[in-house]
């Protein structure tokens, strides 16, 4: 009886340990050791040219189209939302230029959606009305963006004259969320194509925090230590050497 209680005790013991130190594994780092482990190899690549025209104030309509494509290459999955920002978002040119971001069909047909102007655009996700876009496996979606002149006569400067327009698609991503949070938007491995001459500059999906790298092997150590200290005290039971005492 003595020594089930000490079994007993023990198992308790090294379970609790080993919960407040994977308690402490998430809040120092944010990052759950199954999600660290396949984030690792995950990589978000971007690609595409910035989008630069001239405008003339005179051409109401006018309008210039660009591309960017997003690729996810591991086994894990990415949320990801984007938004076109100017390099010089003030003035009546970014105020007059709508922006739209199209999506592809199965047959490549592009069907737009407004996305405010480039002095305030929208986010990919808003523009889409979707819950959350995520790419998961290898997979990439491929972004068409649209900007128009909305009013030329909203412009500052005389009709002969030219008004130069920057702007980059930008992207951010968050590793390892699961595809059923998002809810709509998922992309599964392979969909939407792939991306052609995949260049340089993945994204960082290093787990977060230096107190999780060394938290994790606390957490083997004492489950290590715990299963120690139960094969100890099953020894000293009935048969295992020291005999337990009798109850009074």
């Amino acid at each position: 009886m003595v020594a089930n209680r000490r079994r007993r005790s023990v198992a308790r013991t090294s379970r609790a340990l080993a919960v407040v130190l994977g308690a402490a594994v998430l809040a120092s780092g944010g990052t759950s050791a199954a999600v660290s482990a396949s984030s690792a190899e995950d990589t978000v690549v971007v690609l595409g040219a910035p989008l630069v025209h001239d405008f003339t104030p005179a051409v109401t309509g006018e309008s210039v189209e660009g591309m960017w494509t997003i690729r996810h290459s591991g086994a894990g999955t990415a949320s990801l939302d984007g938004t076109l920002v100017a390099d010089a978002p003030g003035g009546s040119l970014a105020h007059a230029l709508g922006v739209e971001y199209g999506r592809l069909d199965a047959s490549g047909v592009v069907r737009w959606n407004p996305a405010g102007t480039l002095a305030r655009p929208t986010s990919l996700v808003d523009a889409y009305g979707e819950r959350g876009l995520v790419l998961q496996g290898d997979a990439a979606l491929r972004v068409p963006v649209r900007v128009t002149l909305l009013d030329a006569a909203a412009l500052d400067g005389s009709p002969g004259d030219v008004l130069r327009v920057s702007a980059d698609f930008v992207v951010g991503y968050t590793p390892g969320t699961s595809s059923g949070e998002q809810g709509a938007g998922v992309l599964a491995d392979g969909a939407g194509g792939r991306a052609p001459g995949e260049r340089a500059g993945a994204g960082s999906l290093a787990l977060t925090g230096f107190g999780a790298v060394w938290l994790l092997p606390c957490c083997a150590v004492v489950l290590l230590v715990g299963r120690a200290l139960r094969r100890r005290a099953r020894s000293s039971g009935p048969g295992g050497g020291d005999e337990a005492a009798p109850l009074p």
